[in-house]
């Protein structure tokens, strides 16, 4: 998870469970054995009854894993990522923060 400006970026794992999220931002509304989505959220600016941030569902990437295939969380996450970015409608230089945040985020730029 990281975050960027007013928005965050989570990723949720699926072992043979199904990952539960508002279905309007799941439109595969699959089963999946394993896998993993990548969430990118946006602040609302307000707060809930518990004085946490309001987060919003904004787009959703998902990474299916093969049955026949060894999990490899980075290589889901990355794919995940990629396709919640080509979702997004974020221009260029956008797409490029959120890489840069990511990489950031996984320890391999300063």
């Amino acid at each position: 998870m990281f975050e960027l400006d007013q928005y965050k970026v989570v990723f949720q794992y699926a072992d043979g469970i199904r990952v539960t999220i508002p279905p309007v931002y799941d439109p595969l509304n699959v089963q999946i054995r394993s896998g993993v989505y990548a969430h990118i959220l946006q602040d609302l600016g307000k707060e809930t009854k518990d004085g946490k941030k309001d987060w919003q569902y904004l787009f959703t990437g998902l990474a299916i894993l093969h049955p026949n295939d060894q999990p490899v969380k980075n290589d889901g996450r990355k794919k995940a990522f990629t396709r919640a970015l080509n979702h997004s409608g974020f221009d260029r230089e956008t797409r490029t923060r959120f890489w840069n945040a990511y990489w950031k985020a996984r320890g391999k730029i300063d």
